[in-house]
């Protein structure tokens, strides 16, 4: 509440909604009228309804551009690690966070390289003001994973409650994964994974545990998927 609050007030809620409710009162009664064939709506009573539907569409005015602003320039920060991980088949997965509407998920995409290590790139992004404060939101996004032996946990996305504000904030996170390194990803990946499955010619089901997976020059490969895509083994 205190983040929605932080960016638009409680009353300029409620005079939005008196740009919606007030007209429609107003209609309400005059079918009324005509179905009474008598005119419920007196001078008095129309002119207070003028008045604060006026009342509504001044505030609404005056602070909507001010709302807009604090959305108004966007910046983005990189950070790119190698990560230090066994020379075991490299394991996949995804802390899941029990789709708490307070989380922000982030969005995860695997691609091939030709270099020797893994390497994971994170992109923060947010809006401001400024550049200097869409910049300086978009550093204070917290964003954990844990790396242990051969595995690779990610946390699914950040809490919105240790924002501060809300800018609208992103995470992308990009896995460059060598050539012919072999990998296994666990079906909870799925719930941040885009970009990946469906570009290279597979399914969502056709990632599950006894699968594992390489890319090379042409893309991601499935080395112990069956060769008719469909099949699946006992």
């Amino acid at each position: 509440i205190a983040l929605i609050t932080e960016v638009v007030p409680t009353w300029l809620v409620f005079a939005g909604f008196g740009l919606i409710a007030l007209p429609g009162l107003v209609l309400l009664m005059l079918g009324l009228s005509v179905l009474v064939k008598k005119a419920l709506i007196g001078s008095k009573f129309g002119l207070t309804i003028l008045a604060l539907w006026l009342l509504c569409v001044g505030l609404a005015a005056f602070h909507l551009p001010k709302i807009i602003g604090k959305f108004k320039e966007e910046a983005t920060y990189l950070s790119s690690t190698a990560l230090p991980l066994s020379s075991g088949i490299l394991l996949l997965r995804v802390n899941d966070l029990e789709d708490e509407e307070i989380y922000i998920n982030a969005v995860l995409e695997l691609v091939g390289t030709k270099d020797t290590v893994v390497t994971l790139t994170q992109e923060y992004f947010s809006r401001g003001e400024s550049k200097k404060e869409a910049l300086a939101y978009a550093e204070k996004i917290p964003y954990t994973y844990v790396v242990k032996d051969s595995v690779l946990t990610f946390k699914e996305g950040f809490d919105m409650r240790e924002l501060g504000v809300f800018r609208d904030q992103k995470l992308n996170l990009t896995l460059a994964i060598p050539y012919d390194k072999p990998f296994i990803m666990e079906r909870s990946l799925l719930e941040i994974l885009q970009n990946t499955i469906y570009k290279n010619g597979f399914e969502n089901d056709d990632v599950r545990t006894e699968a594992v997976w390489v890319f090379n020059e042409a893309g991601l490969t499935c080395i112990t998927c069956p060769e008719i895509k469909g099949e699946r083994r006992d």
